[in-house]
């Protein structure tokens, strides 16, 4: 056994983003994990976790011998009756699309995927996005404090993702709660009667989505759904399965990632003031502000992979079969890449290089879309609340599983007018 292998039998079974107080600093324990085993076994979730920037780049570029077919498995098994329950409708967790894919195959998915997230189609959004940021400014204004994972955070990436798909706002709520199904079995631990009742959630997500493809083919839209209905490669378009997954995918990474993404920058700046003052003399260091927020704390924690044979990777040797989980927040205060990585710096050389929306094949393709957003967050923010600050005694609480955290709410305050 490697030193690192030996290291790592140790500091694995320490690994449990479950634990209560994990959350608030789990970048202390990967720290421990990359000088100590960048390769490291959990034998709790029977995975290897992956903290090593080097390694995580290794993978990434090896989908030959690091696939993410099994991306979307949920952690802890489904029982065998949540298992037969799921067969009933579209199961979102085997049919392969954008995220539990490997090429060839994903060049084809993502291909048609693209058509229907172009970048002209991104940029347009701006407008769209500064005018829901000033509508939710607009009503929280006169208050003097609010709660702005609430009241900002979350409200305006899922209108705007709403809006990009064609799905009613009055509907928004009922598909936030089933996006808290799918992401709670895909990465949460709860009993197994809760697992069933979000089995029963997914489902009708997907009858959800079901109806509106179907609609979109008799009544097309200028929208994301008409246009994954519509999108063609050599001929071949989605199956409805493959579309209902990519909604459900693209409703969740499209509001949960820039909610935690936008919370958690804003936090940083404000505690921070004379940093949050500063931003008003240099529009371009809004983006850079964001940026440095998705790399310090990281909204997506992990991203699993699967080896397709025997690996040596990292000191640690690895069977033919072993689940792997990238640990992109831990790569995101990797020494190696990053100067004083635990500093919460907007003027840092290499604001681009994070990993904080994955890295290969598998970048994420709504990254340009969460940076307007952030931006403009920031810009509008900073204009019309320059005074805004934290709310005194604020102590943070984040939300967790296996591959999300935010924070759950920021109570801030500013002078009303």
């Amino acid at each position: 056994m490697s030193s690192h292998s030996a290291a790592g039998s140790e500091l694995g079974r320490g690994f449990n983003p479950f634990e209560p107080g994990f959350a608030t600093d789990p970048f202390a324990f990967y720290a421990r994990a990359r000088r100590e085993a960048p390769v490291c076994y959990s034998p709790l979730f029977d995975f290897w976790f992956v903290t090593g920037a080097s390694e995580i780049v290794e993978i990434t570029r090896d989908p030959a011998r690091f696939s993410s077919v099994h991306n979307m498995t949920p952690v802890i098994p489904l029982a065998p009756e949540a298992e037969a329950l799921l067969e009933q409708g579209f199961d979102v967790f085997r049919t392969q699309g954008l995220i539990n894919n490997d090429p060839p195959t994903h060049t084809r998915v993502r291909a048609l995927f693209s058509q229907a997230f172009t970048p002209r189609r991104i940029a347009l959004l701006e407008p769209m996005v500064r005018a829901v940021t000033d509508e939710l400014v607009d009503g929280l204004v006169k208050d003097g404090g609010a709660d702005m994972v609430a009241q900002l955070a979350y409200p305006l990436p899922i209108r705007v993702i709403g809006d990009m798909m064609g799905i009613p706002r009055a509907d928004l709520p009922q598909m936030k709660a089933w996006t808290d199904d799918f992401m709670f079995l895909l990465g949460g631990n709860e009993p197994p009667e809760r697992r069933l009742e979000r089995v029963r959630g997914i489902l009708a997500y997907g009858r959800y989505c079901q109806a509106m493809i179907e609609e979109r083919r008799r009544s097309p839209r200028d929208d994301l759904t008409t246009a994954m209905v519509e999108a063609r490669v050599d001929g071949e378009s989605f199956t409805t399965a493959e579309i209902v997954q990519q909604m459900v995918i693209l409703f969740v990474a499209g509001h949960e990632t820039t909610t935690n993404a936008l919370g958690t920058a804003l936090f940083s700046l404000l505690q921070q003031s004379e940093v949050w003052r500063g931003l008003g003399g240099d529009p371009g260091l809004f983006l850079a502000a964001f940026e440095e927020g998705v790399r310090f704390h990281s909204p997506v924690q992990c991203e699993p992979r699967t080896t397709t044979t025997k690996v040596e990777l990292g000191g640690a040797s690895l069977p033919e079969g072993a689940k792997l989980h990238l640990v992109y927040a831990a790569a995101n205060r990797d020494e190696t890449v990053f100067e004083s990585p635990d500093k919460f710096n907007i003027r840092r050389e290499n604001p681009n290089r994070h990993f904080g929306f994955g890295y290969g094949v598998h970048f994420c393709v709504g990254a340009p879309l969460a940076r307007i957003e952030g931006r403009i967050a920031l810009e509008v923010l900073r204009a019309r609340l320059p005074n805004l600050r934290l709310a005194p005694d604020f102590e943070p609480e984040y939300d967790m599983n296996l591959f999300f955290r935010g924070l759950k709410r920021l109570p801030v305050r500013w002078d009303a007018p």
